[in-house]
Formats: structure tokens, C-alpha cells, sequence
């Protein structure tokens, strides 16, 4: 797999790991703006009603959304990255050769 397509994977694997961590707050913090109750109230109201499930509902959308998101910021950022620095490198060699070659002409 090429660098530019692990950039891509790794910000889609990203994406979903943040999703599947925080959509349990998003849902507790919607909860409670519906429901008028306190933070801790809400989840143990959403825990009462449906168990861990509860937590997780609508997950989908956010999974697709945050996935495609971050696999592409990811990936450009991995893409402009490396070609900004094979650029600087490039740069870097043609600028030695040159004093080299300016040293070596001075010495003769």
C-alpha cells in the first residue's frame, strides 16, 4: 500500500475510533438539552430506557460522516507533507552539490 493510501486508511481508522469513543457524550449532551435534566440524569435516564444500546443509537451517520472526513484531512495533509518535503530535499541536494562543486573548483 502507498504512503498517500495508509495516510487515507489511518485517517478513516481515526475517525471512526473518535466516533465510537465520543457519540456516548453527544448522545448524553443531546439527551439532556431535550429533556431538561442534568447530565448524569440524562444517561442513567437513556441507560434505564435501552441499556448500552441507547448510547450508540444513530452511530451510522456520524461513523460515515467523521470517517470520510478525517481520511480526507489525512490524507491531503500526508500528500502535501511529503510533497513539500521531497521539494525541500531536492532543494537541499542541488544546493551541496553546488558548494561542493564551488569548493573543489576553488581548491584547484
Amino acid at each position: 500500500m502507498a504512503m498517500n493510501e495508509q495516510n487515507f486508511v489511518a485517517g478513516w481508522i481515526g475517525g471512526l475510533c473518535v466516533t465510537s469513543v465520543f457519540h456516548p457524550f453527544d448522545s448524553v449532551k443531546i439527551h439532556s438539552q431535550v429533556t431538561h435534566l442534568t447530565a448524569p440524569k440524562a444517561a442513567l435516564n437513556l441507560w434505564m430506557d435501552d441499556g448500552m444500546r441507547a448510547f450508540y443509537r444513530g452511530i451510522a451517520s456520524p461513523m460515515v460522516g467523521f470517517g470520510a472526513a478525517y481520511a480526507l484531512k489525512f490524507g491531503v495533509y500526508g500528500t502535501l507533507l511529503g510533497h513539500f518535503t521531497r521539494e525541500r530535499m531536492e532543494q537541499a541536494r542541488r544546493e551541496y552539490e553546488e558548494e561542493v562543486r564551488r569548493r573543489r573548483e576553488a581548491a584547484e
